[in-house]
């Protein structure tokens, strides 16, 4: 019931919305432009902090469109809208092939949504000219509309057309013919890196794993556009522009300064994730000793069982990188150490472990593994932390001899 009643209500303020834009624009065509009155209309960019959820780290943004002094009309578009129920829902979110769309809630509960979170809600009135907010708003709500009409969608990415980037993208797009947005110069900062800034405070490990899917590509300082994924860094970023109109005048794009979100990392020396790498090669380097010194048997099992894990991980890693449309996934460095073809590898060392002269493929295979690790990492891409036990497994395989191969 109070579905219906949001949808009967947002229908009522689409009708009122458009047919006030339908009248702002007659009455802007029939009088000179710079006798026009003041736009009752307002537009502001919603910006909501991060939270404690996988899929909240990054935080929110939203457009809310409004006119003052009416309640009834105060209403935010949120780009953000997806449908868990999608069936093969998890399969096509792996393929990068979710589709969002876009919901207008009133602005009291998607603030109060928030509120009870915990987390807060900051708003940037945009500084536009009336026109420019009457086709911000019209664009804006027709997409809502014919989401509610026609199931209207598009196809989410989470870098390049996502919550944040939409309205902004709706905001360039309103802008009057010979106006344009100077954006001030971007911070020299990865998409790697901005990632961490929201994911490790929350877990080091979600850092890490994202680490080990995402390639070359987010390495490098990213252009600002790229860097406006993320809404707290596009509200940043937002505070410092400016609109450059076809007489050379220039305003600021919004009347609100950035929102004071701190982005701490956490302290690595209290980081479970170094901790454990540290442990694993600690563990590795006293195995090698071990084998080399031939009082341990039967080490040929460990290797099966970590060429197992490589397999099996390699499986999402391979996956990823060959069927995703998902951003920076096919430039990942890291699937020569994980891909299926490992499970391979498992196999022939527990069936050939005895046969010394059979071994020396193994040993030409992990060496060559190495060797490409350390090209991709001179390439660029910075490899996770639990990456660097798994190289130096990979180098002692290579160049150790095999003293295993008769330990029976």
């Amino acid at each position: 019931m109070l579905m219906r009643t949001r949808a009967f209500l947002f229908k009522i303020f689409l009708l009122a919305i458009l047919a006030f834009t339908g009248q702002a624009f007659a009455a802007t065509s029939e009088a000179d432009s710079t006798a026009a009155p003041p736009s009752e209309l307002q537009v502001s960019l919603l910006t909501c902090e991060p939270g404690q959820e996988v899929y909240e780290v990054y935080g929110h943004a939203g457009l809310r469109i409004y006119r003052p002094g009416h309640s009834d009309t105060d209403y935010v578009l949120n780009y953000g809208v997806f449908d868990f129920n999608t069936e093969h829902f998890v399969l096509r979110w792996m393929l990068g092939k979710t589709d969002y769309t876009v919901e207008a809630l009133p602005y009291r509960d998607f603030v109060e949504w928030y509120k009870v979170r915990g987390r807060n809600v900051h708003e940037q009135p945009l500084n536009l000219r009336p026109d420019e907010i009457e086709r911000l708003a019209a664009a804006a709500l027709g997409d809502a509309q014919a989401a509610q009409r026609d199931g209207w969608t598009y196809r989410y990415n989470f870098f390049y057309n996502n919550c944040v980037t939409r309205p902004i993208d709706l905001i360039l797009n309103s802008l009057d013919e010979g106006s344009r947005v100077e954006w001030p110069e971007p911070e020299p900062q990865s998409l790697r890196q901005m990632l961490h800034q929201f994911a490790a405070p929350v877990s080091t490990w979600n850092a890490d794993l994202q680490d080990w899917l995402l390639g070359q590509e987010v390495d490098g300082n990213a252009p600002l556009r790229s860097q406006l994924f993320a809404p707290i860094w596009a509200s940043r970023y937002m505070a410092q522009a400016s609109v450059v109109r076809s007489d050379g005048s220039r305003t600021p794009l919004v009347a609100a300064p950035a929102i004071p979100y701190s982005l701490a990392m956490p302290d690595k020396a209290h980081d479970p994730v170094v901790w454990t790498t540290a442990a694993l090669l600690a563990l590795l380097l006293l195995l090698a000793v071990a084998e080399l010194s031939g009082r341990v048997k039967h080490l040929w099992a460990g290797i099966v069982a970590v060429h197992t894990v490589q397999g099996l991980v390699g499986l999402l890693i391979g996956t990823l990188f060959f069927f995703s449309t998902h951003p920076s996934v096919d430039s990942n460095w890291l699937l020569a150490a994980c891909n299926p073809l490992w499970l391979v590898a498992a196999w022939y060392v527990g069936r050939f472990h005895a046969d010394h002269r059979r071994m020396e493929g193994h040993r030409l295979l992990c060496l060559l593994t190495f060797l490409i690790l350390i090209i991709g990492q001179i390439c660029g891409q910075r490899f996770p932390w639990t990456a660097i036990p798994l190289e130096a497994f990979l180098c002692v395989c290579a160049i150790a001899p095999h003293h295993y191969a008769t330990q029976n």
